[in-house]
Parts: C-alpha cells; sequence; structure tokens
C-alpha cells in the first residue's frame, strides 16, 4: 500500500510544473534535435541544465516529472529543495530524490523554463546511461507541450509548434493521455480466429518493439503505418504500473520501422512507414 507520505510527495512533483513558460526560437514552427539512439534503440536527448554542457536524457513517455542523476544543478535553488518519497507510478523504478526547483532546460534553441526536477542518487537510478555518466529522463513535461516527431532513422527528435500536416501521415489514430501516459487502440489479427482490438502504452524508453499483457498466438500481427508488427514470443516483463488499462507496450523497437508523430493537445497519434 503507498503511504500518506508518497501520494503527497509524487503529487507534488507531478503538479509542479503545470503552467510553467517555455522558450522558443522566433519564427520557428519546427526545431530538429539530434537524438542518441543506444543498443535497444532508445532515444536520447541531449538537454542542458541552467546552461551546464548537455547531458543525454531518456525520452521516456511515462515519466511524469523530468529526473537528473550523476550532476547536480548549478545556480540558486529558487525556492528551495526538498526530499520526495515517490508511489512509483510518476517515475518508474525511482522511489524518489531531492526535488530542485526553477531548473531551466534547455534542448537546442527551445527552453522548458521554471522547471522542478528530481535529482537521483546514482545508486538509485534504473536507467543504463551513455557512456555511463550524467543522464536524466524527460516525458510528458516535453510532449504536452508540443507535437513530437520521433524519426530514428534520422538520429533525431523533432518539436513541431505548429502547423504538422496529420493528413500526409498514412496511419492516424485517436491518443488517450491517461495518468500522464499516452495510449491508442490497434487491431490485433491472432492469426486464425476474430480480430480484437488492445489498447497499447506507447513506450520509446522500453527496448521491445511490440510486447502484449497476455500471449497472443505465434502468428498474431497487427497493422500501423503500413508495418506488420509480430508481438514478442513472452509477454511484456513484469507487473504493468497500467494494470486494468493497457493491453501492451508498442516500444523502442518499433522506432526501426516506424516514424511516429504524437500529438498530446489534438489527442492524436500518427505512423509511417520508414524506407
Amino acid at each position: 500500500m503507498t503511504g500518506g507520505c508518497e501520494r503527497i510527495d509524487t503529487l507534488r512533483l507531478a503538479q509542479a510544473n503545470g503552467s510553467t513558460p517555455t522558450e522558443w526560437p522566433e519564427a520557428a514552427t519546427s526545431l530538429r534535435l539530434p537524438a542518441e539512439t543506444d543498443a535497444d534503440g532508445r532515444l536520447w536527448l541531449p538537454v542542458s541544465v541552467d546552461g551546464s554542457p548537455p547531458v543525454p536524457f531518456l525520452l521516456q513517455a511515462s515519466a511524469g516529472a523530468p529526473a537528473l542523476t550523476g550532476a547536480r544543478p548549478s545556480g540558486p535553488e529558487g525556492g528551495g529543495a526538498g526530499r520526495v518519497r515517490l508511489d512509483g507510478a510518476l517515475l518508474p523504478d525511482i522511489a524518489g530524490g531531492v526535488m530542485v526547483r526553477n531548473r531551466r532546460l534547455s534542448l537546442g534553441t527551445a527552453a522548458l523554463l521554471h522547471q522542478t526536477v528530481l535529482l537521483v542518487a546514482a545508486e538509485d537510478w534504473p536507467h543504463v546511461r551513455p557512456a555511463g555518466g550524467a543522464a536524466g529522463v524527460l516525458g510528458y513535461d516535453l510532449l504536452r507541450r508540443y507535437v513530437v516527431e520521433l524519426d530514428a532513422a534520422g538520429d533525431a527528435v523533432v518539436l513541431h509548434r505548429s502547423g504538422f500536416d496529420f493528413a500526409a501521415l498514412p496511419d492516424v489514430r485517436r491518443l488517450a493521455v491517461l495518468s500522464r501516459r499516452p495510449y491508442f487502440e490497434a487491431s490485433l489479427d491472432p492469426g486464425g480466429g476474430d480480430d480484437r482490438w488492445v489498447r497499447l502504452l506507447l513506450e520509446p524508453a522500453d527496448p521491445t518493439a511490440l510486447c502484449l499483457d497476455r500471449p497472443a498466438g505465434p502468428d498474431a500481427e497487427l497493422e500501423l503505418g503500413g508495418r506488420r508488427l509480430r508481438p514478442a514470443a513472452v509477454h511484456c516483463p513484469g507487473p504493468p504500473a497500467d494494470a486494468g488499462v493497457r493491453d501492451g507496450v508498442l516500444g523502442a523497437g518499433a522506432l526501426g520501422v516506424l516514424r511516429i508523430v504524437i500529438d498530446y493537445q489534438s489527442s492524436r497519434i500518427g505512423f509511417a512507414p520508414l524506407p
């Protein structure tokens, strides 16, 4: 059972960046950010914290708040810091850390201003880091602000502030954001029998291409953006944090064959095949 302190601290961190402003280059409608793709296909973005040299931040859709390890932001505390304990849903596999306010997270020439960031001890950090140095995670607080295009083939994440043409994508679906996590539905062909609809969590920080919480037959597959994907032979690892909400996960492995465009504000997700 989650204790009262964890519930209160999780709520404090979740709400901390609710109305914080952004900085965007004048006259630009989109911004292309170089991304590092690790051996698992996951995308890491270079993010500068308070003007420091950029460190890699894992793009994790289920991260409901920014977190950082291996480096401490410089500059004024901007309202102080406090140690918090989390219930596990806001930042998967992170139990807590020190909450530091008023940080500037710069992504190229764009920036998220007055951010509250959780500083996590190295021994409590669950993600393998490129080169083993400082790193972070960033998800909801980026994805909710822009149309975000994941282009692993071009080693980039593209932020669109306005004007993205979803009509140019061959496959556009409704996106549901529940408890800060993005879900969409797809029709699963079990390979003999009636198709069934499944709700998938989009999680580019999960190495899998496609896994299901309940095993499907060996011939099962679903189609996204003109590509046919087969679920992993085993079901998704570990108990889902959103049990009863999702049926599986579309992860980083799918970025090898699909370009994915996410629009939280208009509740849309689009897919296009990579060459």
